[in-house]
């Protein structure tokens, strides 16, 4: 039977896929001349994250959950969304924030429904990781943390792509 400390385990592998592909498309768009913005928000972001990651199983071991299956459900299928997001960007698909000359603004698969899809996904993603072994504390602290952090980081990336102040 699949467990939720299997479905830690397995999240945590896929968040490194995750990060060696945005490494990979990062060292591309540098060398093409794209810059990085926002340099401010990607360690407190990639800190939560990764305390995240940790905190969410280690108070899953303290005490066990009974909607972990729903809550990794959801955590799952905004992972599959968010590979949709990754194949629709292609090579420009980071964890950081770039811009190059010539960038454009996506406007297809899941762009056609929202301007941050990756970041709708993120807002599901996060709170979703925790509860799906009942970790109350880590959601209740990382949740509206990375929800911070994700709007100053949008707010920064939307200055870039649409022109206007980052604040």
């Amino acid at each position: 039977m699949i467990e939720p400390l299997h479905f830690y385990a397995v999240s945590i592998v896929w968040a490194l896929v995750e990060i060696a592909i945005s490494k990979k498309n990062e060292i591309r768009l540098l060398s093409n001349g794209a810059k990085e913005y926002g340099k401010e928000i990607y360690s407190p972001l990639a800190a939560l994250y990764i305390a995240t990651l940790v905190f969410a199983p280690v108070e899953n071991m303290v005490k066990e959950g009974s909607i972990w299956l729903f809550m990794a459900i959801i955590f799952l299928i905004s992972k599959f969304f968010k590979m949709w997001v990754i194949h629709t960007l292609r090579g420009a698909w980071v964890v950081k924030i770039y811009h190059w000359p010539g960038q454009e603004v996506r406007s297809g698969g899941p762009y056609r429904y929202f301007k941050h899809p990756n970041y709708v996904l993120m807002m599901i993603e996060i709170p979703a990781y925790c509860l799906a072994g009942e970790a109350w504390i880590s959601a209740i602290v990382s949740t509206p943390l990375y929800f911070y952090l994700l709007w100053r980081k949008i707010k920064i990336e939307n200055s870039l792509l649409y022109g206007g102040p980052a604040g």
